[in-house]
């Protein structure tokens, strides 16, 4: 069916997912892109972990109860002993987590490393109990936990050694200072000797991570690229933005089958004697422009006016012979065209007072079932 005026349909600003997976298909590439940059940035990390020196955890434990003030406590208690004054260990705990912190930040060796192999070598002082929610809480032991890579697990042994040294002369001291023998119970500070701990992540995890997240910026590009490039790849919103209804479907050049053929001598029936057409694509010139006219041409019969013309939007229309009525005949295809040329093209044709008829013609359409080569053979 011919029409003379556009007919502007509603238009849809939902998304239609169908439209997004189709638009992934055809920016498949930047979807393979990505999922490569994201196993490659994957692969670099694991690298760079692989290389890095493997670490060790070494661990110092003061345990406060058999520090000298508790030792006096209990000595006191167990024998009944009232002569000497009484004594108090409220603030011990306080007291020895200080002198733990101070005597390590104070140490020749850390002081060393940490300014050498800064970012890899660390240390902290820190309670041996925690509550349920992870923050620690009042306990008897004190660690200091001591983390760098593991060619320096003799220096590490060296310096725990100093310090369980100047932590028991300064707790001999405080004691001989309140009037009382510095004894010292078993395991006062014990030193766990370093040992090896895994610092690398899961290497199946951070490559599907990598993956992943390369996809997603991958289909992300993709999506933002479809989109900027402004062009209409659906039919139904190519039809619609263009504001006149279909006359015939056919797929791509050449056109060598039958069922082609068939079709071509449909459209050339249906089309006005009368009137003169004239066969254009829209913004570029469009392949197909040429063989149709001379198919039309041929199928339509010596009366029958047909003649290809360059694009719409690029060139102006003669509207020859003028003795007779004009007509359009678009060549459209999906993906083909920009929605601004599109709109242009409508609205340039709905002011052409002259023009007595339009038709599209959609490229790329799969022939009917029934038209088919094999049904035509058979």
């Amino acid at each position: 069916m011919l029409i003379d005026q556009p007919e502007l349909l509603p238009c849809d600003d939902e998304i239609d997912l169908r439209d997004v997976f189709a638009a992934l298909q055809r920016r498949w590439r930047w979807l393979f892109g990505g999922g490569l940059l994201g196993l490659a940035l994957a692969g670099g990390a694991i690298s760079l972990k692989l290389r890095s020196a493997a670490l060790v955890q070494a661990n110092l434990i003061v345990d406060v109860a058999q520090g000298p003030c508790y030792y006096r406590y209990r000595q006191a208690r167990t024998f009944k002993d009232f002569s000497t004054p009484e004594i108090s260990c409220s603030g011990e705990h306080e007291t020895v987590r200080l002198r733990l912190s101070q005597i390590a930040s104070s140490n020749d060796s850390f002081v060393s490393l940490s300014n050498t192999f800064a970012g890899e070598f660390g240390y902290r002082v820190g309670s041996l109990a925690f509550d349920k929610k992870g923050k620690e809480k009042s306990s008897n032991q004190f660690v200091l936990n001591v983390t760098g890579p593991s060619n320096l697990a003799p220096q590490v042994s060296a310096a725990l050694a100093q310090i369980k040294q100047k932590m028991t002369l300064a707790a001999a001291n405080s004691a001989k200072a309140d009037g009382y023998s510095p004894t010292f119970g078993n395991d006062w500070i014990r030193i766990v000797e370093p040992i090896k701990i895994d610092s690398t992540a899961p290497i199946f995890g951070l490559l599907a991570l990598g993956l992943l997240g390369g996809l997603v910026l991958g289909a992300g590009s993709g999506l933002i690229a479809d989109w900027r490039s402004n062009r209409v790849y659906s039919q139904a919103q190519l039809l619609r933005r263009l504001g006149y209804p279909l006359n015939l479907g056919l797929p791509s050049c050449p056109w060598t089958s039958p069922a082609a053929q068939v079709l071509l001598g449909q459209l050339a029936t249906q089309l006005d004697q009368s009137i003169s057409w004239q066969v254009l694509s829209i913004a570029r010139q469009h392949e197909a422009v040429v063989p149709l006219t001379q198919l039309l041409q041929q199928q339509g019969g010596s009366g029958f006016q047909c003649r290809s013309a360059d694009p719409l939007l690029s060139s102006v229309l003669r509207f020859e012979p003028r003795d007779k009525p004009t007509g359009l005949l678009l060549v459209v295809e999906a993906g083909f065209n920009s929605a601004r040329a599109l709109e242009e093209a409508r609205l340039l044709i709905s002011q052409m007072s002259n023009l007595h008829a339009v038709g599209v013609v959609l490229i790329g359409v799969p022939l009917p079932e029934e038209l088919s080569p094999s049904a035509i053979a058979a």
